[in-house]
């Protein structure tokens, strides 16, 4: 689940979870029903909305944020294995292999509950893996099911493209040949290519120039001078061919982006 902004944060993620706990302690669902609505009316189109689920099987970039307007998730990998037990018992969906969806109360409740005992270190390890299993059948059994009933599958398109993005994310600032790729997941270039867009959306290169810009906007917060050796870190060998690229995805040229990142700093 999401809000709407990230930072990089000077205490860990655990105990900020706890200090933001305390504060709902009362009656955390009536907090968001009524938080959620007023940060989606404040968030700009085709941003990361408050109170979503996001599943995926790729990497993705942090939504834009700084110290001042930052951004707080809770993320859970999906076992396979539970995945695989739940799934005979929930009705077959037809939906999305990627998307986000709105993350209703049950669901919200199950993550609060399972946050809860963060602050408990006794009660986590007999409490946590029921919560977990909760919370899987909740994500099954929602808008985005589709996608979850496939992390069971371990011989399906899912499994194909998970190995074939990790593959391109050990070595994304290097060229990349889509022969090599399908060799190493022994599978033809189209059967590649298919199961690759529709799982992400996307082709291979396009996931790996993805990647590598998305890498880039990270070189650039701590060195927002230095776009010259941060395209050519991520693998880019024309500043220009970066520079496009970072503007189609980010709607500002590199250079803007720093600018504006910088400014909005404290």
């Amino acid at each position: 689940m999401r809000s709407d902004r990230r930072t990089i944060r000077s205490k860990p993620l655990a105990a900020e979870l706890q200090d933001q706990i305390r504060c709902h302690t009362q009656d955390a669902l009536a907090e968001l029903r009524d938080l959620i609505p007023r940060l989606e009316a404040l968030a700009p189109r085709g941003s990361w909305l408050p109170g979503c689920v996001l599943l995926t099987s790729q990497e993705v970039g942090a939504p834009d944020c700084t110290r001042a307007d930052p951004f707080l998730a809770v993320g859970l990998t999906l076992r396979p294995d539970l995945v695989a037990e739940l799934a005979p018992e929930a009705e077959p969906l037809v939906g999305p292999a990627l998307g986000v969806a709105k993350a209703d109360e049950d669901l919200l409740d199950a993550v609060l509950r399972l946050l809860h005992l963060v602050e408990r270190p006794r009660d986590f390890p007999v409490l946590s893996p029921g919560l977990e299993r909760e919370i899987h059948w909740r994500l099954l059994t929602g808008p985005l099911g589709t996608l979850v009933r496939q992390v069971g599958r371990a011989d399906d398109r899912f499994a194909l493209v998970r190995r074939a993005t990790r593959w391109i994310e050990s070595r994304y600032d290097q060229p990349i040949r889509a022969d090599d790729l399908a060799r190493h997941i022994d599978v033809s270039v189209p059967t590649l290519n298919r199961h690759f867009r529709e799982v992400t959306t996307m082709s291979p290169v396009q996931y790996q120039k993805q990647l590598r810009l998305q890498r880039a906007r990270i070189l650039l917060a701590a060195a927002p001078d230095d776009i010259a050796a941060a395209a050519h870190t991520v693998g880019y060998e024309s500043p220009s061919q970066f520079s496009r690229g970072y503007r189609r995805l980010f709607g500002l040229s590199p250079s803007e982006d720093a600018r504006r990142r910088a400014s909005s700093s404290p």
